[in-house]
């Protein structure tokens, strides 16, 4: 294979961290569904497309006891991971540089297949490899990820991608060609003179496209290839390669109930049938983009989940109040904010108290009888027969509107620095490299302020807070005597004791430091 023999040789996909696709949240949610998956710290992982590995990297750094597998057709990208893996000196990953059709039967089983961003920008027969590979390589109670455009909503992306491509065809190289197709969305975002739908529409693909790094957009709209399907048709390509609906990686797309009562209870009334219910589900969504997760078919999935499973798992929540001070009483409803616009209104004392002291131990993880003893302590009350129960269905509701996180092995992060504060060896890679930077709540993040990168670079475990404010001291004034980076401005100035302490705060609030 040559240097350049494909696309993404020449043009770099930016890869990071899907915390959606990580065997914590694989095996959380096939647990909570009747499988019995293999425990995330002594488990087999394959990525398809992995590119520099940036997904599987920091999986393998956490998880030692286990193995992983990244395969992408690209060889430069995988020299790139392949370096990374030698700096941290891990020895539980491997990633080449290989064709999936020519993937071995002799390398399965794996208890967790992922595929992000490859089944939609594939030929057919490639799609058809993936399935069969997942069928042929996949555990028991394995769960394989696949990630993909979808319908209906990629129909009105379809559209300003047609025109695009139009547009480029004649463009002699990758760059003029990216530098083509964002000049026609300006063209045609600024040419509508009346605010109507279809100017709407076009701004808003303005938008998506300009907030987009370069790679991303050569990939996605300007693909030769870029299929999206409707979930039944996705779902008829996996039923004949053997396999089954167990789940979406975002399980709270996949409920009814952030809908208007009316429209809630048509969709109830289909879920005898989840696969029709997931089909008008995305079709009042207008859904462009899936990330489903599927078993063998021969595996029993029981998509009515009680809510006792819930004592199984240690949960963790974001979600924020603007409550300064919280009212347990059940007169007053309060509303806690999640992520990705997820949310959750509760008059529930005991709701109230849990979420609470998740909100005050975020990004740490509470075991549930642990979350228990904290929320009655916060109410100040004794425990009854029916708190396990109650706390149970207040979870499972939780976890249904995406305000908290379930975990079968939560991450080892601390929320104070300690005497020679330490972050993980894979972002202090990625902060000499870049402002992307992975946490161990398996999320990107983006810091964009160079003292800050500077900071993280140095947490090794060696150095004191003193120490740390004398070498980040040594840094600025270094940048300040080099020239600008492009990614921002020297800093004017050092920084202090207080300073640092601020953003080793910050560090671990994002989930960074690790004891």
């Amino acid at each position: 294979m040559t240097v350049d023999a494909t696309p993404y040789d020449q043009i770099r996909y930016p890869g990071q961290a899907y915390r959606q696709a990580h065997p914590d949240r694989l095996a959380a949610l096939a647990t909570l569904l009747g499988l019995q998956p293999a425990p995330t710290d002594r488990c087999r992982v394959l990525e398809l497309g992995c590119g520099t590995g940036s997904n599987l990297i920091p999986m393998a750094w956490s998880l030692p006891e286990s193995q992983f597998v990244g395969i992408d057709l690209a060889a430069r990208p995988i020299a790139e991971g392949q370096a990374a893996i030698e700096t941290i000196g891990l020895t539980n990953i491997r990633l080449a540089a290989m064709d999936l059709m020519d993937f071995a039967e002799s390398m399965g089983p794996f208890d967790y297949i992922i595929a992000h961003g490859l089944y939609s920008w594939v030929p057919a027969t490639v799609r058809q490899r993936i399935m069969a590979l997942c069928r042929s390589h996949l555990a028991e109670h394995g769960v394989a990820f696949i990630s993909y455009n979808a319908y209906p909503g990629c129909h009105l992306r379809d559209m300003v991608r047609e025109m695009l491509l139009y547009h480029v065809h004649n463009a002699p190289d990758p760059q003029t060609r990216i530098r083509q197709g964002q000049a026609l969305l300006q063209f045609l975002a600024q040419g509508q003179d009346e605010p109507d739908e279809y100017g709407g529409l076009l701004a808003k693909e303005l938008q998506r496209v300009m907030h987009y790094a370069t790679g991303h957009f050569y990939h996605d709209d300007l693909a030769e290839i870029n299929q999206p399907f409707y979930f039944h048709q996705f779902i008829e390509q996996a039923e004949a390669a053997g396999l089954q609906f167990l789940s979406e990686a975002e399980y709270f797309m996949i409920r009814t109930d952030s809908f208007p009562e009316p429209t809630a209870r048509v969709l109830d009334s289909l879920g005898a049938n989840i696969l029709i219910q997931q089909q008008y589900l995305d079709f009042l969504r207008c859904r462009r983009f899936r990330q489903t997760l599927l078993c063998r078919k021969e595996r029993t999935v029981n998509h009515q989940v009680e809510a006792r499973r819930m004592a199984d798992f240690a949960f963790s929540s974001p979600g924020r109040t603007e409550t300064a001070e919280l009212d347990f009483s059940p007169d007053r409803e309060i509303e806690f904010q999640g992520e990705q616009g997820s949310r959750l209104r509760t008059t529930d004392p005991l709701a109230k108290a849990a979420l609470a002291c998740l909100e005050a131990r975020w990004p740490q993880a509470v075991p549930f009888p642990e979350l228990l003893n904290q929320a009655l302590d916060r109410l100040g009350r004794q425990p009854t027969a029916t708190d396990v129960d109650d706390l149970g269905a207040i979870l499972q509701q939780c976890f249904g509107s995406g305000v908290v996180e379930l975990h079968l092995r939560p991450p080892q992060l601390v929320l104070e620095p300690g005497p020679r504060p330490l972050a993980s060896p894979c972002a202090r890679l990625q902060a000499a490299a870049g402002d992307l930077i992975t946490t161990l709540r398996h999320r990107t993040v983006c810091l964009a302020d160079i003292p800050a990168r500077q900071l993280l670079e140095l947490l090794d475990g060696t150095r004191t807070v003193a120490e740390l404010v004398v070498d980040l001291g040594r840094k600025i004034r270094e940048q300040a005597a080099a020239p600008a980076e492009p990614s921002g401005p020297n800093p004017e100035s050092e920084v202090d004791e207080q300073q640092v302490r601020i953003m080793l705060a910050d560090f671990a609030r994002l989930g960074l430091l690790i004891r």
